[in-house]
């Protein structure tokens, strides 16, 4: 079955990165320990580049969150939940979550930097934020698998009573995400991934270190760029984001990625048609993706500095300064 979109979407380019970042995590694993390392550690130095490429290789997966990647959906799913699970995660899970993402984006429920003083300390507020930008968002999708394998019961049960009633995640993950088809897809997901990389620190044997450092640093590269675009902007605009103008190298390496709101506001355009997109309409960059990048570590901001979304377009970037 194809998939329509407004532009053409790049299979051949999507297929032949996908090959080679998938062939990096898997030298990365096994191959490297298990051919370079005995002859010396200094082979260890080629894990940086690969740590490097880790917002490319999870734009990738982006794009075949919202079908992108290729116009078949089987192979459009298939080669997903290859590269989530050489990635570290599972890709039916991250896919729920981006795409409430795009439901609920700057609404309370995903409001990464946003707090109440009535209802959070400060200082509370700053640790939840903080720790979600360093190395929280990917922990729940490498750590958050293991749940998984509770009976399903026991999961809608946790689900309940940690969410609202009322809450989307509750609702809309009972009837997609724990369906069970989807679940058991999940769970084969997630015992591959797992069982992946328990081999993997077993064959770095006294490098594991060096195994560790790589999954945190890609865990950081994740979690600090999620909310990059959407830091300070106006609340309850479900679209809203911040176009980043960066050089055109990066631009490239992150697939488009720093031009946001086009993104959000189009999301079935594939990220060769961005640039397209964002010249048609001429929209314009709001910020430096570096120089937001920085204002993110200020830390969280009162709902009441955000609640602000009649900006006129050259304005857009005020909330972040």
């Amino acid at each position: 079955m194809s998939i329509n979109t407004p532009y053409k979407v790049p299979q051949t380019k999507n297929l032949l990165l996908g090959i080679a970042l998938f062939a990096f995590q898997a030298f990365a694993l096994f191959l490297l320990p298990i051919f370079l390392l005995p002859i010396s550690p200094y082979y260890l130095l080629l894990l940086l580049p690969i740590t490097l490429l880790t917002n490319t290789y999870w734009a990738l997966i982006h794009e075949a969150i919202h079908s992108n990647f290729h116009t078949n959906r089987a192979l459009n799913e298939r080669a997903a939940r290859g590269m989530a699970i050489s990635f570290g995660t599972v890709f039916h899970l991250v896919r729920f979550g981006h795409l409430l993402h795009h439901q609920y984006n700057r609404t309370g429920i995903d409001l990464t930097e946003g707090y109440d003083p009535k209802n959070e300390k400060h200082w509370a507020a700053q640790c939840r934020y903080y720790f979600q930008v360093f190395w929280g968002l990917y922990a729940t999708e490498i750590i958050g698998p293991i749940f998984l394998f509770l009976p399903r019961q026991l999961i809608v049960a946790i689900a309940e009573k940690l969410l609202a009633a009322d809450s989307p995640h509750l609702s809309v993950g009972k009837k997609v995400l724990l369906k069970p088809s989807n679940l058991w897809k999940m769970r084969l997901d997630a015992i591959i991934m797992y069982v992946s990389l328990c081999v993997a620190f077993k064959l770095y044997g006294a490098w594991w270190p060096a195994l560790l450092a790589m999954i945190v640093i890609r865990g950081h590269l994740i979690s600090f760029a999620d909310n990059l675009p959407h830091y300070g902007t106006p609340i309850d605009d479900v679209r809203y984001s911040y176009n980043m103008n960066m050089p055109r190298l990066f631009q490239k390496l992150i697939l488009n990625f720093n031009m946001h709101r086009i993104h959000h506001e189009y999301p079935n355009i594939p990220w060769t048609g961005l640039p397209q997109q964002f010249t048609a309409q001429k929209d314009v960059f709001d910020v430096n993706y570096f120089v937001q990048g920085w204002r993110q570590w200020r830390g969280v901001i009162p709902i009441e500095q955000l609640n602000a979304k009649t900006l006129k377009p050259a304005q857009k970037g005020a909330l972040a300064s």
